[in-house]
């Protein structure tokens, strides 16, 4: 995340972004709709979708945001 936010990289892989982190997000690219939760791997929730979707875009930083899903994501 540090080297993120100094600009040392331009990907961030980990939804941990979605908790809360203020991070100059312009762009969110879903690979998979599945996570390792600690105990199984299960289906994101609609919640948490939204939630790491919002990171896009953040008001004052990017004036627009943008969420796509990888072509061949799960149903």
């Amino acid at each position: 995340m540090e080297r993120f936010i100094h600009g040392e990289s331009e990907v961030v892989s980990t939804d941990a972004s979605g908790m809360g982190l203020n991070l100059p997000i312009r762009r969110i690219v879903f690979l998979e709709t599945e996570k390792f939760d600690g105990m199984r791997r299960r289906r994101l929730t609609s919640q948490e979708v939204k939630q790491i979707a919002g990171r896009a875009g953040r008001k004052g930083i990017f004036d627009v945001g943008t969420v796509a899903f990888a072509s061949d994501a799960k149903e």
